[in-house]
C-alpha cells in the first residue's frame, strides 16, 4: 500500500503567524462602507437602506485572539473559528465573515449569514481556504471596523480507519495512509507517526507534551492514566514530567549536541 507524506502540521498552540496583505483601513473597508446597511421595514413594507458612516475617532474592535495558523480537516468535518472582538467605548460589535483563496484579509468573498462571533467551517471539498472576519464597532449611524488575521482550513479526502496488532491507521479514499501529520477527524485531533500509526500516550513537541488516549484522540481538559492533567489543547499542565517519558530537549541544545558528536566522529 502506498503512503503519502503530507508534512508535519504545526499544532494550534505553536502555529506560524499568517502573512497578511498590507492595506489601509480605507482600502479594506471601501466596499463595506457602501454595502453595510441596517435592515428595517417602513410602513409600506419596503426595505430601507441606511448608509453608515466610518468614524475613525471611534475605537477599533479588539480581537480576543487574533486569527492565525491553520487546521487540517477531512472532508465532511467541521471546525469552530472564534473571532470574538470587544469595544472599549461602549459600541455594539457586529461581525461579517469572509473566505479567500489567497492568504489575505482583504478582497475576500462575504459568507452569507455568517454574522456571529464564532463561525463553524465545514470542509466540503479537498483544498485550502482562508477565513477572516471584519468586526464593526457601531455607534448609531457611525462605525469603525477592524479585520482579523487569516485562518487557513485545509481539507483532505475522507477515508477509513484500519487497525492491526500495532495500532490504528487512517487511509484516504485513494488508498494513501496519513503519515507524520496532525489532523482533525470527526471533531477529534490525531497525530500520525512516520509509519502512519495514530500516536497513543505522551508526545513531545518543542518544549511541551501532548497526551493522546488509547484511541489516538488528543486528551483535552482531562486526566491521564498516570494521573497528570492536560489543558484544553491537550498539553501537560505543570512542570513535573511523567515517569518514563523522555525529557524535552531544547532545539538549540540538541543542535549543539549533534554538532559536537559530528565533530568527534570526524576526528576519529
Amino acid at each position: 500500500m502506498k503512503s503519502i507524506r503530507y508534512g508535519i502540521f504545526a499544532v494550534l498552540t505553536a502555529v506560524s503567524i499568517c502573512s497578511l496583505t498590507a492595506c489601509s483601513a480605507t482600502d479594506v473597508f471601501d466596499d463595506l462602507v457602501e454595502d453595510t446597511v441596517e435592515g428595517s421595514q417602513n410602513a409600506g413594507g419596503d426595505s430601507t437602506r441606511v448608509i453608515k458612516n466610518i468614524d475613525t475617532t471611534l475605537t477599533k474592535p479588539e480581537f480576543k485572539n487574533d486569527l492565525n495558523g491553520s487546521v487540517p480537516l477531512v472532508v465532511g468535518d467541521t471546525f469552530n473559528i472564534d473571532g470574538t472582538a470587544t469595544s472599549t467605548d461602549g459600541g455594539i460589535i457586529s461581525y461579517q465573515w469572509y473566505k479567500n483563496n489567497v492568504n489575505s484579509n482583504g478582497g475576500g468573498t462575504p459568507i452569507k449569514d455568517a454574522t456571529a462571533a464564532i463561525y463553524t467551517v465545514e470542509a466540503v471539498e479537498e483544498g485550502s481556504v482562508f477565513y477572516y472576519v471584519v468586526a464593526t464597532n457601531n455607534h448609531g449611524e457611525n462605525y469603525n471596523s477592524a479585520a482579523s488575521g487569516t485562518f487557513e482550513v485545509i481539507a483532505h479526502k475522507a477515508g477509513k480507519w484500519i487497525s492491526d496488532e500495532y495500532g490504528k491507521k487512517y487511509m484516504d479514499e485513494d488508498g494513501n495512509f496519513i503519515v507524520n501529520f496532525w489532523i482533525n477527524i470527526d471533531g477529534d485531533t490525531y497525530h500520525f507517526d512516520e509509519n502512519g500509526y495514530a500516536t497513543v500516550g505522551w508526545y513531545p513537541v518543542g518544549n511541551v507534551l501532548y497526551y493522546f488516549d488509547e484511541e489516538g484522540r488528543i486528551l483535552r481538559n482531562g486526566t491521564t492514566p498516570d494521573g497528570f492533567q492536560t489543558n484544553e489543547e491537550g498539553i501537560l499542565i505543570g512542570d513535573v514530567m511523567p515517569s518514563g517519558v523522555p525529557g524535552i530537549v531544547d532545539p538549540a541544545s540538541e543542535a549543539a549536541i549533534v554538532a559536537e558528536q559530528a565533530a568527534e566522529n570526524i576526528g576519529q
